[in-house]
């Protein structure tokens, strides 16, 4: 995840000036992430280029994706307490805490449900490549 979050946050940084999105782009997910592999001593993987969001059906598109995976987060964080799971979980953490934020997300997208489908759908599919792509190197080195 740490490959994917780096490329996203990358590439949000023009949008956290703006109050609709901080809800999604803070807090930062990277720092967390890092703070994992330290203490799990894993060295994380070459970085992907940044991924760039022209427009907000684009922003929107690679949101579903995070804030989608938040839901996969909340079960595996059961699981990590059921086996008494305490280093290298901040990121899993934080983002199986809120489940609101992906209700708030759906919301906004049934709202802009008007706009540009293609790009969200393609942003999408680039966030999904990108995260397929990190876990298959990450694979690699085991």
């Amino acid at each position: 995840m740490h490959r994917t979050i780096v490329a996203f946050e990358s590439g949000t940084v023009a949008w956290r000036d703006h109050s609709e999105w901080r809800r999604w782009l803070e807090p930062a997910r990277r720092p967390l992430l890092e703070a994992d592999l330290r203490e799990l001593q894993l060295t994380p993987l070459e970085p992907a280029e940044p991924t760039h969001f022209a427009c907000e059906p684009g922003l929107l598109g690679a949101l579903y994706v995070l804030e989608g995976s938040a839901q996969g987060a909340r079960m595996m964080m059961h699981q990590l307490r059921q086996h008494g799971a305490e280093t290298g979980v901040h990121f899993l953490q934080a983002h199986a805490h809120d489940p609101r934020r992906w209700r708030a997300l759906l919301a906004r997208l049934e709202q802009g449900a008007d706009t540009d489908a293609a790009a969200a759908e393609a942003s999408a599919l680039r966030m999904f490549t990108l995260a397929e792509a990190g876990f298959a190197l990450a694979a690699k080195r085991t």
